[in-house]
């Protein structure tokens, strides 16, 4: 009978795989966002970005700062892909990301409730990735 030894370097190695998100379900698109804006409870300067996303993982990363979150996809018909920002006022939060996989809606941080909760209407916002 063969005995499979491990160092601890290659358990943990094999841990951080398993639970690494897998950002790999599509194709990642680059954008060019013009103004800072809200991810959840992070604010990102203006800037290039790339998003990555997976199945239920999305990143958005740049030279000037990054957020990783978990979300959900909701399936639909493949869609050029694209930004949708909510614009309250001067600010704006990232609510939406449509890919050839799907929709990934992003819900509302604290900030963007409080600005609901004063009864604040938002405006929709949205860039298009170009090829």
């Amino acid at each position: 009978m063969q005995t499979i030894h491990r160092t601890p370097a290659a358990t943990v190695i094999c841990l951080l795989l398993a639970l690494a998100p897998q950002v790999r379900a599509g194709e990642p698109f680059r954008m060019v966002i013009s103004f800072d804006f809200h991810v959840h409870e992070k604010v990102l300067p203006a800037g290039e970005y790339q998003i990555n996303f997976g199945t239920d993982a999305l990143q958005i990363k740049s030279d000037a700062g990054s957020a990783y979150l978990l979300t959900p996809v909701s399936r639909s018909q493949r869609a050029t892909p694209r930004l949708v920002f909510r614009r309250y006022g001067s600010e704006y939060f990232l609510a939406e990301i449509w890919t050839q996989t799907g929709i990934r809606r992003l819900p509302p941080g604290e900030r963007e409730e409080e600005l609901i909760e004063r009864g604040v209407r938002p405006e929709r916002t949205t860039l298009t990735a170009r090829r």
